[in-house]
């Protein structure tokens, strides 16, 4: 076996002192931070507002990519877990997802790592638990349309693993509206060449700009900022 020797000089013992400082006033900044998200869940449970706002998430991943020299997937990778290291101090969220490790990445992804989870081994057992959760996560399927029609979730937040296209879905809605954002609903006919028909009905994303244009009957379930 072969040992690779590396060679500690004196610059790269400089260099690791700052890091070793700058680590120190991140860490610093981060716990700063993790004391001011206390005081909104402080609040946001007095007013008993929700915890996890997708749409506000987004937000701070657009500034951060639009104010630093990263990209907004960058940024995203970044701070979902300083952001559910931080939100752990409010709340912890428990989400009901089917069982696959794709989901389970996909609520990771989502969420960070300072979550819980229950486990399902179909849509159907899970549907008749909805009353006990706010949070679910399913990939697109046929079955998610029906779930969408037959249930008061909304879609709040989408995220793509392994070419397979994830949602979150939540009983608490979006609020924070943009033009640009994804509108997803459902209706009896078909709005554009990526609507997907289900049984009787079509799954169609579009922009929210676009949402006056329709002509035909619709079910709104749901917007994602992404």
């Amino acid at each position: 076996m072969l040992w690779t020797v590396i060679k500690i000089t004196k610059k790269i013992n400089l260099l690791r002192e700052k890091i070793d400082e700058i680590d120190k006033k991140i860490l610093s900044l981060i716990l700063e931070r993790e004391k001011i998200v206390n005081e909104i869940g402080k609040e946001k449970h007095n007013s008993k507002t929700r915890i996890y706002v997708p749409e506000r998430e987004n937000n701070i991943f657009k500034k951060l990519s639009n104010f630093f020299p990263i990209s907004f997937d960058e940024a995203k990778n970044l701070y979902t877990e300083l952001i559910s290291f931080c939100r752990k101090k409010e709340d912890i969220l428990t989400v009901y997802l089917l069982d696959s490790s794709f989901s389970i990445l996909a609520l990771k992804k989502f969420l960070g790592e300072y979550v819980e989870f229950k486990l399902f081994n179909s849509i159907d057992e899970l549907f008749f638990e909805t009353s006990k959760c706010n949070y679910i996560i399913l990939p697109f399927s046929n079955e998610l349309i029906s779930f969408l029609k037959n249930s008061n979730f909304q879609i709040i937040n989408s995220i793509i693993i392994e070419n397979k296209i994830f949602f979150l879905l939540s009983t608490y809605y979006n609020t924070i509206e943009n033009d640009e954002d994804n509108i997803y609903i459902l209706s009896e006919n078909k709005i554009n060449d990526s609507s997907f028909k289900s049984d009787d009905i079509f799954f169609s994303k579009i922009k929210r700009k676009k949402l006056n244009t329709l002509n035909s009957s619709y079910k709104i379930v749901g917007f994602s900022n992404n």
